[in-house]
């Protein structure tokens, strides 16, 4: 079965997390489907790099043979480049000092954001009802911990 993706959209240099993390899954599914290969990886990336992610690109590779080129390898320095390097606390941070200031299914969402981010939620459910429970605001948690609920979805019924 011949698949046609979709192209991925072009990245222009931004430097939100979940904006690199979503655009590289994509790129990484484009090139798996397309079997691309050197030098095409090359062309192609020279083509979907706009503003500040383009002049990286130029800067970075614009000497190199596009046959030597490779996504892994560009992959891994544009994560170096583009992540902040103290991104991983910033979103411990983030975790630690979440709190409900909204709705409680806004308040889900954040930290649903946060965990999926940093990993947890689907493998540690319990540390995720955990903090869920003790960032609600007081009523609320109160109302929660009285109905004892076992997994975030009840939880958050």
């Amino acid at each position: 079965m011949q698949l046609k993706p979709k192209q991925p959209e072009k990245y222009n240099g931004t430097r939100d997390y979940q904006k690199i993390d979503n655009w590289v899954a994509s790129m990484d599914s484009y090139f798996a489907i397309t079997d691309a290969q050197p030098p095409f990886i090359f062309h192609y990336l020279n083509t979907i790099f706009t503003d500040e992610a383009a002049t990286w690109f130029r800067y970075t590779y614009g000497q190199e043979d596009p046959s030597t080129v490779t996504w892994k390898t560009v992959k891994e320095t544009l994560l170096a480049y583009f992540v902040k390097p103290n991104h991983m606390r910033r979103l411990h941070d983030q975790w630690a000092e979440a709190r409900q200031i909204g709705s409680v299914t806004e308040y889900h969402t954040y930290l649903a954001r946060l965990a999926m981010q940093l990993g947890v939620g689907k493998v540690n459910e319990e540390e995720f009802l955990d903090k869920f429970i003790h960032g609600l605001k007081s009523n609320t948690r109160t109302e929660l911990e009285f109905r004892d609920p076992k997994t975030i979805t009840e939880a958050v019924k």
